[in-house]
């Protein structure tokens, strides 16, 4: 379509859609949903105890032995992850992670560019919680769930 504002006798601009280029095509790969793996990242909390965060069940209960612990995924190299929704288990104490506890995601590995995705509040529940984070639309390097 013709960019009539933008065009002149000598230059004609137009508005394209969307559309894959070579270096888009060569470098990366469009995943379709599926679910996102790449490196464990945590702080606060041993390893073994930090992977349970994405193992599929409810046990054991992850905790935290510092302040601004977490535990996150960071992609592979030149991949981003787009998430549509972020599901957890509270087990007991949501009191304890009610306005003390957020869903961020980052592309620097959240040395400075850290987008706070959900902030949880009164709403958990003990038991699954689920937020949808489809209307955010950023696809990130790195996601986390920090307290």
């Amino acid at each position: 379509m013709i960019d009539e504002s933008n065009s002149n006798d000598l230059v004609m601009n137009c508005i394209t859609p969307v559309i894959a280029t070579k270096r888009s095509i060569l470098d990366y790969k469009v995943q379709h949903q599926s679910y996102l793996t790449g490196e464990l990242i945590y702080a606060g909390t041993s390893s073994s105890a930090a992977s349970h965060a994405f193992d599929g069940l409810q046990l054991p209960t992850i905790s935290w032995s510092q302040n601004d612990g977490y535990v996150g995924i960071k992609l592979k190299e030149n991949y981003v992850g787009l998430v549509r929704q972020v599901s957890f288990f509270v087990n007991f104490g949501e009191e304890a992670v009610a306005d003390n506890t957020f869903i961020e995601g980052s592309n620097d590995d959240f040395v400075s560019d850290i987008v706070e995705l959900v902030a949880i509040s009164t709403e958990v529940t003990e038991g699954w919680n689920s937020y949808d984070v489809s209307s955010k639309r950023h696809a990130f390097k790195s996601y986390r769930m920090r307290s």
